[in-house]
């Protein structure tokens, strides 16, 4: 295999692993080089439950995706799942030495670390912070401070926090795997690197992206990330629904839902669903009472959308609407119903700047890692080299010891 300039993304998600791999592009930001996806194990709703079977599964996908683009993986971007994941506001304030000093970045720095004080605590690290406004002086909705004049700074920040042994643990597992972390990211924060475009950014998009556990809300505004929100349920709850309904197995639940993918009545209301059961034998379900139950938990999940981002002062300001990622947002139906209950204008989160090579396929269920990538250039624009490594395997074994010694030293 021969070295190659690359970055790498893993999307550790409730149901499958995604890894992807891409490089700058010629004519777009972005070229995906390949992309592999592999059932998840060793992962419960974003807890690790064995550490075995989870690093057997982390390894699997990126052997497949390295055979695929000819490249070597050592070190990725990784998405952060689990319920130890907590966001929310902070506001700190600094008096400056003069009535009228001129603020520089040092006193900047100084209100963002007063900020980050009052936002942790021993047992939690910050994952993600982003500034939502300054205030100089009693004067809100500065954006840089810098060269202003005044005696008193005041800045809100907002951070994302996970419980410090979650993370431990997920470097565990990608170390254990023989990959380093570059970054772990929010699914959320990550799937916007990749549906939203810079003019999105700049006037104003919230994303929603609907995962198996978990609905993540991030909001965009004046070209950056300013505040995220999240909904503890997703499509997985559909499919709970579904088999309390009928009573079904989870599995054959998925698959109704599968068959029916619209929320809209059918029809005819005599349309029937088949789906296999035990012993090799079919089950009708009314696909009209599919789609109402559907139709019914779409609905709710929306509602609490709209309820999050009633309380964001940055609803309003979201000019671009709503972008909706996840398999559920492909459902027939659910973009209108999205629209109608959040009343703003909606679309469905693609992929935005980025080509692919030839027999590669980005499917909506890739977009997250995809996303990573996106963020690993924009972050590191000159670098580029989230995953070359020396291609003897004498490196290879290098970086595996390095990454278990890590793990106790």
């Amino acid at each position: 295999m021969r070295k190659r300039a690359v970055v790498a993304g893993i999307d550790v998600g409730t149901h499958q692993i995604t890894v992807a791999v891409g490089q700058p592009g010629t004519t777009a930001p972005l070229e995906v080089l390949g992309v592999r996806v592999g059932p998840t194990r060793g992962v419960a709703h974003g807890v690790i439950v064995d550490l075995g079977d989870g690093v057997d599964a982390v390894a699997r996908v990126v052997r497949q995706v390295e055979e695929q683009t000819e490249t070597r993986v050592t070190a990725v971007a990784a998405t952060l799942h689990g319920p130890m994941l907590r966001s929310h506001t902070t506001t700190a304030a600094i008096t400056l030495p003069e009535t009228s000093s001129e603020i520089g970045r040092w006193d900047v720095d100084r209100v963002l670390a007063a900020c980050r004080a009052a936002a942790i605590s021993y047992d939690r690290q910050i994952v993600h912070e982003f500034v939502q406004r300054f205030a100089v002086d009693e004067q809100d909705g500065v954006r840089n401070p810098v060269g202003l004049f005044g005696g008193k700074l005041e800045a809100q920040l907002h951070v994302v926090t996970a419980q410090t042994s979650l993370l431990q643990s997920w470097r565990k597992v990608l170390n254990h795997a023989g990959l380093e972390v570059q970054a772990l990211l929010l699914p959320g924060v990550a799937t916007s690197a990749a549906v939203l475009s810079e003019l999105d950014r700049d006037l104003g998009a919230i994303v929603v992206d609907i995962g198996g556990a978990h609905t993540d809300i991030v909001c965009c505004v004046d070209g950056a990330v300013r505040e995220t929100m999240a909904v503890p349920w997703g499509g997985d709850r559909l499919t709970e629904r579904l088999a309390e309904r009928f009573h079904l197995p989870l599995a054959v639940a998925e698959q109704v839902k599968l068959q029916c993918n619209s929320v809209e009545p059918p029809a005819s209301a005599d349309d029937t669903l088949r789906v296999p059961t035990a012993a090799g034998a079919t089950r009708s379900v009314s696909r009209a009472e599919a789609a109402a139950l559907l139709a019914a938990e779409t609905q709710a999940l929306f509602s609490a959308v709209r309820e999050r981002l009633d309380g964001s002062r940055y609803f309003r300001e979201a000019a671009a609407g709503l972008v909706v990622a996840g398999g559920t947002a492909l459902m027939d139906g659910v973009l209108e119903q999205a629209e109608t209950t959040c009343n703003l204008p909606v679309r469905l989160g693609s992929v935005h700047g980025v080509t692919t090579r030839p027999h590669v396929t980005v499917t909506p269920t890739s977009v997250t890692a995809i996303g990573l990538l996106a963020h690993q250039l924009a972050v590191s624009p000159s670098a580029h080299v989230a995953t070359s490594a020396t291609d003897h395997p004498i490196g290879r074994l290098v970086h595996r010891a390095k990454a278990l010694l890590e793990d106790y030293f």
